[in-house]
């Protein structure tokens, strides 16, 4: 998937200025910031009452560099007065030949602020009550001035640092393909497809969620707001996979393929809206070339927040690795590669300050590029470490580490052994422990393996094709005590000295 355009970043710093502007009520007698979220502006409204109006002008004034940005100078908004584009410095210019009056407690009919006549001196006037409004207006003024440059601090020059960051570190972009699977590990067949331009969207099917959701939209909504991407821009185009918390789509945003993931609608309550925040804060903090890429958030209510990521077209590990006993594409040095991938992602998540632990690798959280590339995804229960023992009971239990399935307690170590899973799945291709038979030549029940991984008795299986090295990393990996695992750079640094100059 490319990059995105410029509408992207143009959208971003649009829906931050009528966010900004419009929580205050100092410019509720402008016209410029009650349509700017919609890339909109009237600039006949601006000319008759923004321009002549101290309060509104300060917006303008605080908005002139902003709008020299790199990231803002190709943007463009409509004039619905001419329904003409018009260049976003354009619109910030536009006073720049108007004569400025005070502004008026009394908005006139038609909503410009009424002029203030100079009062001529009378006995009762004197030069010290003169002086008095004087200051009071200037104060004021300079006050409204700063209104508005806190505003565009706050949202566009922090934007436009979060994007120019994000642009020099952006790794290479994966190929699109047809294929595209869980971020949930979803069981479940996927829900009725939308196209791009019905009714039946995204949009629509979550507006059937609890209606008795509580969550008042700025207690969440105002930490993604530095994020958002207009909802109008967001267009599902079908559904992939559906599972027991949320369902993806592949979508499309300014003609780039995108993956939608958003909460079902049972799920949508005010705790599972808070974790769904949570995950979607924590990603976009990551910019990492071993991580699916962070794209935005959108929504129209606090019931269809979606987020919105780069589309991986090669599908999830375990979906290649099952069908490789047929195409016998994914070669061995594909899967170093993956391997190497995936300790890499761990190595910059472990790395963080706060350190990130997933608690839910395996190889459906692992998506791949056409070329298998591979990246690490679905942060929906990954947490920052805190000084708190973290509780088990999420992820799937054959990537689950015997500490974590016996008394809860979660590390970094922790990842690594399902990182060994992993490396044992990229040997046999086989889900964890489904080679494994009883006695009487049945597999294994659930919680037979899952006693015996616990006390050490039981460990996934290798081949006797596979590389002695690979073989032994994976073994140390899931070692019993944590302690004797080696952590995600060791591994890393293993897989890349083994396999420098092969790949």
């Amino acid at each position: 998937m490319n990059s995105v355009g410029p509408e992207y970043y143009c959208g971003t710093l649009f829906n931050g200025l009528g966010s900004g502007y419009n929580s205050t009520s100092y410019f509720d007698q402008c016209s410029f910031p009650k349509a700017i979220a919609a890339s909109k502006v009237d600039v006949a409204l601006i000319k008759q009452i923004d321009c002549t109006n101290r309060m509104c002008r300060a917006v303008f004034q605080s908005l002139e560099q902003t709008s020299r940005m790199e990231y803002y100078t190709n943007c463009t908004l409509t004039d619905t007065s001419t329904s003409k584009k018009i260049s976003f410095q354009e619109v910030v210019n536009l006073c720049v030949n108007i004569t400025t009056v005070a502004p008026s407690t009394a908005p006139t009919p038609g909503g410009a602020a009424a002029p203030i006549a100079a009062n001529p001196a009378s006995p009762s006037s004197s030069p010290s009550s003169s002086t008095n409004t004087s200051s009071g207006n200037n104060t004021g003024t300079v006050a409204v001035i700063a209104v508005a440059i806190v505003v565009v601090v706050g949202i566009v020059v922090g934007a436009f640092v979060y994007l120019r960051a994000r642009r020099k570190q952006q790794p290479p972009q994966p190929q699109t393909g047809d294929t595209y699977l869980n971020m949930n590990a979803m069981e479940q067949p996927p829900p009725t497809i939308a196209t791009k331009g019905t009714a039946s969207t995204i949009q629509s099917s979550i507006g059937s969620a609890n209606q008795q959701f509580s969550l008042a939209p700025g207690h969440v909504l105002r930490d993604l707001e530095l994020y958002r991407i207009r909802a109008a821009d967001v267009h599902p185009i079908k559904a992939l996979s559906k599972g027991a918390f949320g369902e993806v789509w592949l979508g499309e945003l300014f003609g780039e393929q995108i993956a939608i993931k958003k909460l079902i609608s049972s799920k949508n309550t005010e705790a599972d809206q808070q974790k769904f925040t949570s995950e979607i804060l924590l990603l976009s903090k990551i910019e990492c070339a071993y991580v699916v890429k962070f794209i935005g958030v959108a929504w129209t209510s606090p019931f269809d927040i979606m987020l919105l990521t780069e589309f991986m077209g090669g599908g999830d590990l375990r979906q290649v690795l099952e069908t490789n006993k047929k195409t016998k594409k994914l070669t061995w040095t594909h899967k170093f590669k993956i391997a190497l991938n995936i300790a890499e992602g761990l190595v910059f998540l472990h790395s963080m300050d706060p350190s990130i632990i997933h608690r839910d690798l395996k190889s459906r959280n692992v998506l791949l590029d056409s070329s298998f590339n591979a990246k690490i995804t679905d942060f929906g229960i990954a947490r920052e470490i805190d000084d708190s023992t973290l509780t088990a009971g999420v992820g799937t239990y054959r990537w689950i580490a015997p500490e974590v399935l016996q008394d809860g307690h979660y590390s970094e170590s922790a990842d690594m052994f399902s990182l060994g899973v992993i490396l044992s799945e990229l040997d046999t291709e086989v889900i964890p422990y489904s080679d494994l038979r009883n006695a009487a030549g049945k597999p294994l029940m659930d919680t037979a393996i899952m006693a015996r991984v616990m006390s050490g008795e039981l460990k996934p299986s290798f081949s006797p094709e596979c590389p002695r090295w690979f073989v032994e990393l994976a073994q140390g990996c899931l070692e019993l005590d944590p302690s004797e695992r080696p952590t995600a750079m060791k591994v890393a640094f293993n897989i890349r000295s083994r396999i420098q100059g092969f790949i």
